[in-house]
């Protein structure tokens, strides 16, 4: 049986410490990705908000809030009250869990292209 000395076994300490590059790039990716996306979402005047998402209504009929989410970079508390006003939610039917653009606002602008 070997003896090993306590100074040639590797200790704990040195052993976590060890520089890993592939750790520290995908650390730095993840910052990044971070602060990209809480920079992203800036909270901005109903007026505007608003007038993007009748353009994506115009684009599509029905939306899903995932999608509206990512399209229109707003706060999700700015955004569901928006979009309450001008759209409904469907929990059933053809546009299940789909935001619809509410006839009573589609119909007092038929003639534009935005429902603002």
């Amino acid at each position: 049986m070997k003896m090993v000395m306590v100074d040639d076994m590797p200790s704990k300490r040195s052993s976590i410490r060890k520089f890993d590059p592939s750790t520290k790039s995908v650390e730095k990716k993840k910052l990044e990705k971070w602060e990209k996306k809480m920079n992203a979402r800036v909270s901005r005047p109903d007026v505007e908000v608003r007038h993007e998402l009748s353009i994506l209504f115009s684009e599509k009929q029905a939306w899903t809030f995932k999608e509206i989410r990512d399209r229109i970079r707003v706060p999700d508390t700015n955004l569901k009250n928006n979009l309450e006003v001008l759209a409904e939610y469907h929990e059933s039917g053809d546009y299940h869990r789909k935001w619809v653009v509410k006839n009573a606002v589609r119909s007092i602008d038929d003639d534009d292209e935005e429902w603002v």
